[in-house]
């Protein structure tokens, strides 16, 4: 299931990820503080957004609908509460919480060892790369396939029955003729 998994991350990379990641560099670019930091806070609402409300109201985002697949219930395989898929995501939104600290503190604070703080976001960067790296060995090294973020939420990606030609809750196209 790892396989399916990667494709799914890729899109949703370019759907939210990627676009934020743009328009904040055009942001940087202004060299307005306020501005930057305003920016950096909404994207990351947004695409965390993204994946809770794609996961906690359809059981799956666009990326995991392309690769048939669906976030569920470890237990009972039955759809995932608001809650777990909040819970899903709290590393996440952790880590970026962190990140957007660093950064208004490399940013704001008037320090003149300016090494300390670049270490310091240096040491930011580093923890999310080793954080990705645990969740891909985690997810490789375990039979249902779940990374770190099910197992705290509870959660299990599982391939989806339903075929990608109709949506859940929309009747067949009507046949011509």
């Amino acid at each position: 299931m790892p396989i399916t998994r990667i494709p799914a991350a890729i899109i949703d990379g370019f759907i939210v990820v990627i676009p934020a990641a743009l328009f904040q560099m055009l942001v940087d670019m202004a060299s307005v503080f306020w501005l930057s930091l305003s920016f950096t806070i909404f994207t990351d609402v947004v695409v965390w957004t993204y994946f809770i409300l794609g996961h906690g109201l359809y059981g799956r985002t666009v990326g995991k609908k392309t690769q048939n697949l669906r976030v569920v219930d470890f237990k009972t395989e039955q759809p995932i509460s608001m809650i777990q898929a909040l819970s899903r995501e709290s590393l996440f939104i952790i880590l970026g919480v962190i990140a957007l600290v660093v950064s208004a503190l490399i940013d704001f604070v008037p320090i003149t060892d300016d090494t300390t703080l670049s270490s310091l976001g240096f040491g930011v960067i580093l923890l999310q790369a080793v954080f990705i790296i645990v969740q891909v060995v985690y997810c490789l090294n375990n039979p249902k396939r779940r990374a770190l973020h099910d197992l705290i939420a509870g959660t299990v990606v599982v391939r989806d029955n339903v075929p990608l030609v109709f949506a859940e809750n929309e009747p067949p196209a009507p046949s011509e003729g």
